[in-house]
């Protein structure tokens, strides 16, 4: 299924701005102040955000599209919780904060550059660049695709790199540098995220607590252990050793009992990367290689695939298969929505399914290895989040440079401000504390090529979850078995891109 959609022609984005300001005042003047004032943010803060925002303008010369349309293509939204935001795609004013923000954001650029953008949605967006790239066209300035898929269209030479767009400058702040450090491949760059690519943060791992659990236990405060850096997996791992109950009484700990945490066999994911370590890196030369026989990898995995199997402290929903329908998420959703699980590890975009949760909860980020550890690190699902790219065929790479960079600036103020109000801070969070804890955890969002190269053939995730689901240490067989395998899967793509330092 698809659709396609012309977001607004160039005489009403000029009537717009007329309304709101003109020329390059409207461009310069972040949406930040509603949502600054709805936050209740006080007036130095608000100009603070403000000046902030425009000292980070790009300032690029305006490129003249001559009036055409600018054919962007991006991801349907999906059926459940994963995927709910669209980057680009807002047909008009309608009162939602976010869809608005994105529209006003969407008719400046429109109007600088005098395009008309044309969106449409489609349920494969690889293959349409795939197809339109190979046959040598130019249907598409821009897209947007999932980080992963994106990746694997890099390493079939689909992509241009971003690093030859002389608009493009990415060690501006609306560029997450983190990210864009670890998706680079040969010292370059084939896709981005940005405060543009709003579904890549909305994707980030995280942890939520219950604070009336929390309370009624006497436990330490997570969040004073957050600011202060001691928030460790010790600590939750002692937390979670402290609520654990056996409800009904009848020895027996099932999916109606009290734990301390909750979740489904990827969350090995979200623990490791909280780690801030990698099992793939980089050499000098930015080829990539398998780093199984780092003994920090090995500890910290052997650390945190046993928790899975202590049923007086995890409530793992892969036990729970007997149950069908969505039993891996459901499970866990449904302890922690009644007040029988302290913590649940889930990405981001779990929190939609929490509106209606009458017992208060918070946000935290993953908690550290250890208190050693210098920073907070959190990991994005790198299909469900989204990146933005240009096809190898684009029709005019400086106008789509432009707009990329355009994009991403405006995003930092009304659009990134917009999701934050819209989906976490002050709506569906519920304190002041879990919206500090989102700017940590968007802060330092991470990916690694383990997750990155899946579909590309590497089967590292699927041999964690298997440890995870048997709750083994048995790393170091794993990693001896397979690294033969894992180094050809790395060196294949390596060569795709002739890699060089």
């Amino acid at each position: 299924m698809k659709t396609k959609k012309t977001i607004i022609p160039v005489l009403c984005t000029v009537l717009l701005l007329t309304a709101c300001g003109s020329g390059e005042t409207a461009v310069n003047v972040p949406a930040t102040t509603t949502a600054v004032s709805e936050n209740k943010t006080s007036d130095t803060e608000a100009v603070a955000t403000t000046e902030a925002y425009e000292r980070n303008n790009p300032n690029l010369a305006a490129i003249d599209g001559g009036g055409q349309d600018f054919h962007i293509i991006t991801r349907e939204l999906s059926a459940d919780y994963c995927r709910q935001i669209d980057d680009i795609t807002a047909e008009a004013l309608d009162g939602d904060v976010l869809n608005d923000a994105l529209f006003e954001r969407n008719a400046k650029v429109m109007d600088k550059y005098n395009v008309r953008f044309q969106t449409q949605r489609d349920a494969d967006v690889s293959a349409k660049i795939r197809k339109t790239v190979m046959a040598g066209d130019a249907e598409w300035d821009l897209f947007f695709e999932g980080v992963a898929p994106n990746v694997q269209l890099a390493s079939q030479n689909l992509l241009l790199s971003l690093d030859t767009l002389e608009a493009v400058d990415i060690t501006r702040p609306y560029w997450c540098r983190g990210m864009m450090d670890d998706l680079s491949f040969g010292g370059q760059h084939y896709l981005g995220v940005s405060d543009l690519t709003l579904q890549a943060y909305f994707s980030s791992g995280i942890v939520y607590f219950n604070k009336s659990l929390a309370a009624g236990y006497d436990l330490e405060n997570p969040y004073d252990l957050v600011n202060d850096g001691k928030w460790t997996l010790d600590k939750l791992l002692s937390m979670c050793k402290s609520v654990s109950a056996d409800l009904n009484g009848d020895g027996v700990y099932d999916e109606k009992d009290q734990y301390g945490i909750t979740y489904n066999n990827f969350a090995w994911q979200i623990m490791f990367y909280g780690s801030g370590l990698k099992m793939v890196e980089k050499d000098k030369d930015g080829k990539l290689y398998f780093n199984g026989a780092d003994e920090r990898v090995i500890s910290t995995l052997q650390r945190l695939m046993p928790i899975s199997g202590d049923p007086t402290v995890c409530l793992y929903s892969e036990n729970y298969k007997h149950l069908g329908g969505n039993y891996r998420i459901d499970v866990c959703q449904n302890a922690f929505f009644e007040g029988r699980a302290l913590f649940w590890l889930e990405a981001m975009y779990g929190v939609t399914t929490l509106r209606n949760m009458e017992l208060d909860f918070g946000i935290l980020p993953v908690p550290k290895y250890s208190d050693e550890q210098k920073d907070y690190s959190s990991f994005i699902h790198t299909v469900h989040a989204s990146s933005v790219a240009v096809p190898l065929t684009v029709r005019d790479p400086a106008l789509s440079g432009s707009i990329l960079e355009e994009l991403s600036y405006l995003s930092s103020g009304g659009a990134r401000e917009a999701f934050l109000e819209k989906n976490l801070k002050g709506k569906i969070s519920r304190d002041n504390e879990s919206a500090k804890s989102i700017d940590i955890i968007i802060d330092n969002i991470c990916t690694d090529y383990t997750l990155l190269l899946t579909s590309y053939g590497l089967t590292i995730d699927g041999d964690m979850r298997n440890l995870m689901n048997k709750s083994s240490t048995d790393i170091m067989s794993v990693f001896e078995k397979g690294a033969v395998k894992y180094e050809k899967i790395l060196t294949k793509f390596n060569d795709a891109f002739g890699t060089e330092g």
